[in-house]
């Protein structure tokens, strides 16, 4: 299993490499504009208040809540480490801010309010955070669990990092491109996380 993880990490490293760079270029521009006239953002205010219910819990504010509470859990339940999500949640905070120094798009144009590097859109923080979370919390505990469950929980866990990307399609905030991302950058911190956790463990 430890063998396949770091086959997915430095997968997703160079594809988030990739779309880091294609993004920089400007070569995504046009695959952006197409996606969201296929998902016209904000359109039913019922849809909409359900993708910000979504968003809420990958927000900045909120996740290290999260995953300082999932670590709890994993603590009690097993144990020891529990210190996974914890790392994972700050990992994203720190790559979710050192992209925005080199790669500058601006956000879609019915985004809300930012300021300073967060008027910048790569990559989305949110699904950046969730997938890093999610990926390090069932990294922990996924081998111990029967294949029907691991099944069950990495579904889960990419149902919920796609329904926080897709949220934050729908809301305007960010380009397709951001939220894949996102979700690459969030795999690598989220593997990351959870080696580090099994090292301390």
């Amino acid at each position: 299993m430890t063998a396949t993880r770091v086959g997915i990490g430095f997968t997703a490293t160079a594809l988030a490499g990739g779309v880091a760079a294609a993004v920089k270029r400007d070569t995504t521009r046009a695959l952006d504009r197409a996606v969201r006239r296929r998902i016209p953002p904000r359109r039913s205010p019922r849809t909409t208040a359900g993708a910000k219910g979504v968003s809420f819990l990958a927000g900045p504010h909120i996740h290290p809540a999260v995953a300082a509470l999932l670590g709890i859990v994993l603590r009690v339940e097993r144990g020891r480490g529990g210190y996974g999500p914890s790392a994972a949640s700050v990992g994203a905070w720190a790559v979710d801010n050192a992209a925005r120094i080199f790669v500058h798009q601006k956000r879609p144009p019915k985004a809300g309010p930012h300021h300073s590097r967060y008027r910048y859109a790569y990559p989305s923080g949110h699904t950046t955070a969730a997938t890093a979370i999610g990926v390090a919390t069932a990294a922990a505990i996924a081998d111990d669990l029967p294949r029907s469950q691991r099944i069950l929980l990495w579904s889960t866990v990419g149902a919920f990092a796609l329904g926080v990307g897709w949220s934050r399609l729908y809301l305007d905030e960010h380009w397709l491109d951001d939220v894949v991302g996102g979700w690459l950058a969030g795999t690598v911190i989220g593997l990351g996380a959870a080696s580090l956790d099994a090292r301390l463990s």
